[in-house]
């Protein structure tokens, strides 16, 4: 990354940590954590509860991330939806 990029990325500069998306603090986050694995233009480091909260509020980076929580929801099977039955 370039000198005056790594300045401008979270408003400062980075520590290797936060370039490689895991900050010290167990309960802070880069956001976004991109689930593609690159790295975002604009991160900053966040609490875990600030990270819940823009969840909540459909903050428009969060469906690109790692963190996200629907990505741990699993679909249901099309057998066990009402009204279908298996092998139609």
């Amino acid at each position: 990354m370039r000198p005056n990029a790594e300045r401008l990325h979270n408003g400062g500069a980075m520590s290797d940590e936060q370039s490689h998306g895991s900050p010290a603090d167990p309960h802070k986050r880069i956001c976004p954590t991109r689930a593609d694995g690159l790295l975002a233009l604009m991160a900053a480091t966040i609490h875990v509860s600030e990270c819940q909260r823009r969840q909540r509020e459909h903050f428009h980076k969060c469906p690109t991330c790692v963190h996200y929580n629907a990505r741990a929801i699993t679909p249901p099977s099309p057998s066990a939806l009402p009204g279908r039955a298996s092998g139609s």
